[in-house]
């Protein structure tokens, strides 16, 4: 378990919905007023390029086919994604 999933359960989060295949640990980096775990994307995609190889586009596709979409099944206990505006504005 990584350090951030040990600390959500010190905080008596061990409901939390968190992501896990893949697990995007070091990619938290907060949880809401209503206990969701929130995730840094930008995070999540250097976790792809670093853990997996790929590349940012490889990743940020990934990402967007296979997690963003499937939040919604989560219900009102999923994870959130923060996506940083200047991600926006570099690819324009």
């Amino acid at each position: 378990m990584g350090k951030n999933r040990d600390l959500l359960n010190e905080i008596g989060l061990e409901e939390a919905i968190i992501f896990e295949n893949p697990d995007y640990d070091d990619a938290i980096i907060g949880v809401s007023h209503d206990d969701r775990v929130i995730y840094s994307f930008e995070k999540m995609v250097q976790h792809l390029v670093d853990k997996d190889g790929m590349s940012d586009e490889e990743a940020i596709e990934f990402i967007e086919y296979n997690t963003i979409r499937a939040i919604p099944y989560f219900g009102q206990n999923a994870p959130i994604v923060l996506m940083n505006e200047f991600m926006f504005s570099e690819n324009e």
